[in-house]
């Protein structure tokens, strides 16, 4: 299985504070957190760290930085061969403002504004990643392999993104994306609009939605019903990674076939484990610690899953807390 994940890497500056500053005023800080980024990163060695061979393309700066993050993607054996080193830019950055309280963080991006310029690869992939940031590469590896199943995550409104879903086989979506696509807003007092959202996507596009609904759960269609999963109640000590999370355990699933229960499961519990650890690549989620809290029986090897009967999987829903129900 040919397994590519496109877009932007990036630095993550973290300071951490105990409560967030009011505007205009000073705060010392003493703690900094430098790490490598990125939500295609995240991904791209999540999967690697599930047991898929990953490649992964992206831009990086020539600088210090941008080579040890091409460095960090190959500790996880991941092929970079398709990673483009521009020496004439530095490696995209994010400076955020990390709260201990509530494990928030306010995000200042700095963008080179730099995007792939080559799109072919020495394969003929069966899934490319892509998280929107690399637009170009996106784009470009669509009109290259259009057999390849594409998996997206739309989490900005905009006609770019939109037009990129239009190629994808898969769609982890944000509740903003979903609403303003089938122009519903979703009210969790009125299950009935859970449903509606997730009937009308159905009816306008040819890929499958997934919703990652963050502080309130996920959404997503089996066998023509809506489902929903309840969010998980943990104490979080960084959301950075939350999208990632859902998003690499939502393509684990797809590239094995799993039962599109279990990959709501997966999804669900991965996206709030991984908000209480700080979201860094060296605190990428361990699958068996996933398939564990979600009483799911998994061989290391990703081909010989086993999945559990359709009873078992209310029973273990229970277990942890995240009971499927339909809407």
């Amino acid at each position: 299985m040919n397994v590519i994940v496109i877009g932007k890497p990036r630095i993550d500056v973290t300071e951490i504070v105990d409560n967030f500053p009011l505007e205009g005023k000073d705060k010392k800080i003493t703690k900094r957190i430098i790490s490598n980024g990125g939500i295609s990163v995240y991904v791209a060695c999540m999967l690697a760290k599930w047991g898929i061979n990953v490649y992964y393309s992206g831009v990086v700066g020539g600088e210090e930085e941008g080579i040890k993050l091409k460095s960090k993607l190959e500790e996880y054996h991941i092929d970079t061969k398709f990673v483009e080193v521009n020496y004439e830019t530095k490696t995209n950055k994010n400076y955020s403002v990390l709260n201990e309280s509530n494990g928030t963080r306010t995000n200042i991006i700095f963008d080179n504004e730099q995007f792939l310029t080559k799109h072919k690869f020495d394969f003929d992939p069966d899934y490319i990643i892509v998280d929107g940031t690399d637009m170009a590469g996106a784009i470009g590896a669509s009109n290259n392999y259009p057999n390849a199943k594409m998996i997206m995550l739309a989490n900005v409104v905009s006609k770019e993104y939109y037009n990129l879903s239009k190629r994808c086989a898969y769609i982890v979506a944000s509740e903003n994306f979903a609403s303003a696509l089938t122009k519903i807003a979703i009210n969790y007092n009125k299950s009935k609009t859970l449903v509606d959202v997730m009937q009308k996507i159905q009816d306008l596009e040819n890929a499958k939605y997934t919703l990652n609904l963050l502080n309130h759960g996920t959404l997503y269609v089996k066998d023509r019903q809506v489902k929903y999963i309840p969010k998980i109640e943990v104490k979080p000590v960084d959301n950075l990674m939350m999208e990632a999370a859902f998003l690499g355990a939502f393509c684990y699933g797809i590239i094995n076939n799993l039962d599109m229960d279990v990959i709501g499961k997966i999804c669900n519990m991965a996206c709030y484990k991984a908000s209480e650890k700080l979201g860094t690549i060296d605190n990428i989620l361990d699958k068996q610690e996933i398939f564990d809290a979600c009483s799911i029986k998994v061989d290391t090897k990703p081909e010989s899953m086993e999945t559990i009967e359709s009873k078992q999987v209310e029973e273990s829903n229970k277990n942890a807390n995240t009971e499927a129900s339909n809407v």
